[in-house]
């Protein structure tokens, strides 16, 4: 019984891991270790790698994945954040929050992506100096973060939108 148990959860593991994130593969000729991996949030649209016009399957409320060959690379990306961020406001007794939908079209972003490596692509609020802010109150700035394993607090480059 416990074997069955373990089965069913390894199988269950593997489908909803399977379903996170939708992998595009720019150049299958490529070995993946000559390769960077990019994990896009859903608020992003990628039009082009290296001016190449490109059009990557994605999954609503899923991460796309995009394998691209590791180097210097310009990807034109549009974005709609939906209603992903929010502003909290107290007057009074009275606390409001406004949703806000934020886009962009044609934003560039230029980086040199390493061989063998995971990134992350994601909005974020930064300071002037693009470090992280936690919330969008005082001087900070909506920024594309690209990042390492999620660490969104500390990214290797922000671009401010």
């Amino acid at each position: 019984m416990e074997r069955k148990l373990f089965v069913f959860g390894l199988i269950l593991a593997c489908l909803v891991f399977s379903c996170g994130t939708t992998t595009n593969i720019y150049d299958e000729s490529i070995p993946l270790e000559e390769s960077a991996v990019l994990k896009i949030t859903r608020y992003f649209t990628v039009k082009s790698y290296n001016g190449i016009p490109v059009q990557l399957q994605t999954k609503d409320f899923y991460d796309t994945g995009f394998t691209i060959p590791a180097g210097n690379t310009t990807l034109i990306l549009d974005f709609d954040s939906g209603n992903a961020f929010s502003n909290q406001r107290t007057v009074g007794n009275t606390t409001t929050i406004e949703r806000n939908q934020i886009t962009g079209k044609d934003v560039t972003l230029t980086f040199n992506f390493e061989a063998g490596k995971e990134y992350q692509l994601l909005l974020a609020f930064v300071d002037k100096e693009g470090n992280y802010k936690a919330t969008n109150v005082g001087d900070t700035y909506l920024a594309l973060l690209v990042c390492q394993n999620n660490d969104y607090k500390n990214p290797l480059h922000s671009l401010l939108l």
